[in-house]
């Protein structure tokens, strides 16, 4: 009982401090449909017409119940008017996860492009009230990450001899969430793993799933105790980043707290942002209203979109902006009966959400 009322209190811990920062980003669109947000509103992305955009996501962005898919589908609009070549990598039925999985062979094969990434609906359909907060940790773990992955620079496997270890450590082949084809892990109370380095900002690469508590200082300052576990169905990739170091050597230090297992997969640096392509993410869309409220609610469409905005918000500065989708999808009348699919006019209406936020 306790322990179960302990997870309660840091995952609401952190959805509180989530949330206090989603004023920062500009979107975050009301639940029900409304009028269009202002462009000038909005943080704002220059994309640059005839270079090439990938899209990563599910049917939305597959082009499904476009007529036809590869004309009317909301991406291929944008790619149009952009003139853009579309490396299309959105999968029909697909999840969070795997969006972010194909965004992460993509960069590990050295593409460096334009970016847009809606993803969410396949989540929470499968998702209740009861299971709402944990999957929406695991949602904010996959977006988050594919925008670090978007401006990342460099990064070591926390497996690599750089990386000084004390107390138990150990490690195992895993080819899901990670960067990495092994991650580090221990179960060992106040065993760390030390990492110095030298650059402006620190990317730190872990897990929510059986992970348990961890201390992580910089320079001898702490930083704070991060905590991921309750994930059930497996890994999810999670990622701390900080920022605002001067740009000299500094020593990281990952303290294990406790003996239940902490997982490490790499430690990274960002880009100068003046050389990052751009991402755009969009909103999770308000599908229709009478398939939603049997599922988790109208009500906590906000919150999670709120938490989007919060997840970008870390990365100011950045070639990152949120579509308003919300503003201009409305569930009423621009998803087919199917009662989740937008009609041809729901795909203009995506489309032009995604291009309030495209200089």
């Amino acid at each position: 009982k306790n322990l179960f009322m302990k997870k309660t209190i840091l995952i609401s811990l952190l959805f509180c401090a989530i949330i206090s920062l989603a004023c920062v980003c500009g979107g975050g669109a009301p639940q029900t449909n409304s009028s269009p947000v202002s462009a000038d509103t909005l943080r704002k992305v220059n994309f640059t017409e005839g270079d090439d955009i990938y899209s990563y996501g599910d049917s939305y962005t597959d082009g499904y119940n476009a007529s036809p898919r590869t004309t009317n589908g909301y991406i291929y609009l944008l790619a149009t008017d952009l003139g853009s070549p579309l490396t299309n990598r959105a999968v029909s039925g697909s999840n969070s996860g795997a969006a972010w999985l194909a965004l992460k062979n993509d960069k590990l094969a050295g593409v460096n492009k334009q970016v847009t990434f809606m993803t969410g609906v396949n989540d929470y359909r499968a998702t209740t009230s009861s299971t709402f907060q944990v999957q929406t940790l695991k949602y904010i773990g996959y977006i988050k990450s594919a925008i670090t992955l978007q401006f990342l620079k460099s990064w070591i496997p926390a497996t690599s001899a750089s990386v000084s270890l004390s107390g138990t450590w150990d490690s195992t082949t895993y080819s899901g969430s990670g960067l990495h084809s092994k991650f580090l892990y221990s179960t060992s109370n106040n065993a760390t793993a030390t990492y110095t380095f030298t650059d402006s900002t620190l990317v730190i690469g872990t897990f929510g799933g059986t992970n348990g508590s961890f201390d992580v200082t910089i320079d001898g300052v702490w930083k704070g105790r991060y905590f991921f576990s309750d994930f059930s169905d497996g890994n999810t990739t999670q990622t701390l980043i900080y920022r605002g170091l001067t740009n000299a050597s500094h020593t990281v230090v990952v303290k294990k707290i406790g003996t239940t297992i902490s997982e490490l997969d790499y430690f990274g640096h960002l880009k100068d942002a003046s050389v990052c392509k751009p991402i755009v993410i969009g909103e999770l869309p308000n599908w229709n209203k009478a398939d939603y409220a049997a599922t988790i609610g109208t009500n906590y469409f906000p919150l999670i979109n709120n938490m989007i905005c919060a997840a970008t918000s870390e990365f100011y500065g950045y070639p990152v902006a949120v579509a308003p989708v919300n503003a201009y999808l409305n569930p009423e009348t621009d998803i087919d009966t199917d009662n989740v699919h937008p009609t041809n006019t729901g795909h203009v209406d995506l489309f032009t959400s995604f291009k309030s936020v495209i200089n």
